[in-house]
């Protein structure tokens, strides 16, 4: 879908629910590189692991889902942020 299809197709309070579930739940090719890292990450560890003893991670092979997965919220934090969005669309 091209920037103007999706423009015209959908509605940016539809939009932001999208961003805020991408944010909790990648997917497409965000996922599948971490699948390939933690695929890596385990042939790492079943061969001996990483120098100073500690077990290599998915992150290690793919620092951007690092990134996502590294941001910990707690369940207040995501609820603030699911009714800030709600407010968003209420206006």
């Amino acid at each position: 879908m091209t920037v103007r299809q999706l423009e015209t197709q959908i509605e940016n309070s539809e939009l932001m629910e999208w961003m805020a579930f991408f944010g909790l739940e990648p997917w497409g090719s965000v996922r599948d590189d971490y699948r390939a890292g933690l695929i890596a990450a385990t042939l790492v560890n079943v061969n001996g692991g990483k120098k100073g003893g500690k077990a290599a991670e998915a992150g290690d092979f793919f620092p951007l889902y690092s990134r996502h997965s590294n941001r910990r919220q707690s369940n207040q934090q995501q609820m603030n942020i699911f009714k800030r969005i709600s407010e968003f669309q209420n206006g």
